[in-house]
Order: C-alpha cells, then sequence, then structure tokens
C-alpha cells in the first residue's frame, strides 16, 4: 500500500450567521448597477459595472499556510567580476607602440637568411703543364727511370766515344719505353743493338727505317694517353726530320766535293736530323719524369 499523501492542515472558516440568527435563510445578494428595462435598443442598455471581490479572512489565511511548502529558492552565486581595464591598458599599449599598416598589401614577409659559402683563396698555378689522363690505380713505378738524357751529351759524348755512347743511350731509352708502355699497349719494341748489329745492315737499312717509325709513333700514343696535347713526337715527326733528309744528305754530301755551296746544305740536312733526336730525348725524359711520379 502506498503512503496517503499529507494534507496542509489548513482551518475552515466559519459559516457566516445572520443578524437576526434566525435559521439558515440566506440574504439577497446585492445587486450593482442599473437594470436593463424591456423594450430599449442594445446600444442604450447599460453595461454592468464589473464586480470586485473582497478578500476574504480565508483567502489571507490560506496564503499564509501554502508559504510553508514553497520550494526555497537557490542562492544567486554571482562570478567575481576581474578587473580587466589592467590588462586592456597594456594590449592597447603593446598595439599603440607598433606602427599602423595602411594597406595589407604592403606587409612583406621575412626572408629567410642566404647561406653564402666560404670563399677560398685559389692556389697559384706555377709552371702549368696539361693534366695527365687517369691511370689506374695499382699502376706503381716499378723503379726510378733516367730523365737526364741530353742533345749536347750525345754529339759531343759520342763524337768522343765513337758512337758507343749514342748506342748506349737509345738502348736505355728502348728498355724505358717498352718497361712504361707495354703494360698498356701490350706491344714490344725491338732492343736497339739487335737492329744496330744484325737487323739494319741485313735489310739494307730498311729495318732501320721501320723500326725508328714504329718507335716514334709508339712514344707518341703513349703520350697521348698520359694526357699530352699535342705529343711531343709521332711517326711523322720522324719521316719530316730524319727520313727525308738522311736519302739527301749522301748525294748533297757528294755534290760538296764539286760545289762547296753544298757543303751549307749538307749540314743543313744533319741539323734537322739532330733535331728530330732532341724532340725524341726530350720527350723519352717527359715518360720517364710521369712513370716515376705516377707509374
Amino acid at each position: 500500500m502506498s503512503n496517503p499523501i499529507p494534507q496542509p492542515n489548513v482551518p475552515l472558516p466559519p459559516l457566516p450567521q445572520s443578524s437576526s440568527g434566525a435559521g439558515n435563510a440566506a440574504e439577497p445578494m446585492p445587486q450593482t448597477g442599473a437594470v436593463p428595462q424591456p423594450n430599449q435598443p442594445l446600444d442604450e442598455m447599460p453595461m454592468p459595472a464589473p464586480q470586485t471581490q473582497q478578500p476574504s479572512q480565508f483567502d489571507f489565511q490560506n496564503a499564509q499556510n501554502l508559504q510553508q511548502f514553497e520550494a526555497p529558492v537557490a542562492p544567486n552565486y554571482q562570478q567575481p567580476q576581474q578587473d580587466v581595464s589592467q590588462f586592456a591598458m597594456q594590449d592597447s599599449a603593446q598595439y599603440a607602440s607598433q606602427p599602423m599598416m595602411e594597406d595589407p598589401q604592403q606587409f612583406v614577409a621575412p626572408q629567410q637568411p642566404v647561406m653564402q659559402e666560404p670563399a677560398y683563396a685559389a692556389a697559384p698555378v706555377q709552371n702549368y703543364q696539361p693534366q695527365p689522363n687517369a691511370l689506374p690505380a695499382n699502376a706503381r713505378p716499378v723503379g726510378q727511370l733516367n730523365t737526364n738524357r741530353s742533345l749536347v751529351k750525345w754529339i759531343l759524348l759520342g763524337f768522343i766515344t765513337l758512337g758507343i755512347y749514342d748506342i748506349v743511350i737509345m738502348t736505355g731509352a728502348t728498355d724505358a719505353l717498352n718497361t712504361i708502355a707495354s703494360r698498356y699497349d701490350g706491344k714490344k719494341t725491338m732492343h736497339y743493338c739487335l737492329l744496330y748489329f744484325l737487323v739494319g745492315p741485313i735489310t739494307f737499312g730498311i729495318g732501320t727505317l721501320v723500326w725508328f717509325h714504329k718507335m716514334s709513333d709508339r712514344v707518341g700514343n703513349e703520350l697521348q694517353r698520359r694526357g699530352y696535347q699535342p705529343p711531343e713526337i709521332t711517326a711523322t715527326t720522324f719521316w719530316l726530320f730524319n727520313a727525308l733528309p738522311s736519302f739527301f744528305e749522301i748525294p748533297v754530301l757528294i755534290g760538296a766535293f764539286f760545289v762547296p755551296f753544298l757543303f751549307v746544305v749538307d749540314l743543313a740536312l744533319y741539323a734537322l736530323q739532330l733535331v728530330y733526336m732532341y724532340k725524341y730525348l726530350d720527350a723519352m725524359n717527359t715518360l720517364c719524369a710521369d712513370y716515376n711520379m705516377r707509374g
């Protein structure tokens, strides 16, 4: 069973009693306002005055008793207001110190700093020579080769030793050429002593021409491979400065006995052969120096 709802303890008002105190006869209600007459137009009828009900003792007692059952009102907690005037003054002072931009398009994004490489002073270049081509890393000189061949010693010592010094120089140059170039071109030049004492006389000098032609061409190719452009000596150099002058040297020498002026021509032809020998010895010194340094 559910508990009954408690009813407020409201006292009932006493019943009104007549002044005469006789019985329960009801007194007539007072009428207010005019009473409409029959056959009277509607617009002329008087409007009844509004009736106002006077509060009774019952109403005041009900109001006092009902106040005991009203819900309690929640307290009105108000958040304390912060004084923002100080912060507003600081912000206004901060923005006032910054210049105002008339046109927003004038804003330029900050540029990133550009890192510049430090400038290095170039080392002075002395005695510039063409850079040789790259060689294999495993190429190492077997030994130090001779680099002091000279045309003056070729002439003087050759004359004093009756040509023996010239044979020694040419033999050493042939061996040096084979040491330098054989690992790259797979060729081998004939020993000079074998050419001088055997092949040349048997072939009536033709073998000598072929030998000098191939040897000069091989020296020029090795110079090119090591980066020396143009090479100091080639096969063409041999034919222009050695072979052709030697063809005319003997006939001119014979004619000089009849025409003394031809002695000058013979000396010029011999000078051309010395030019070739100078080029050959200098080219071999260059090859040997490069080999001693890089292999």
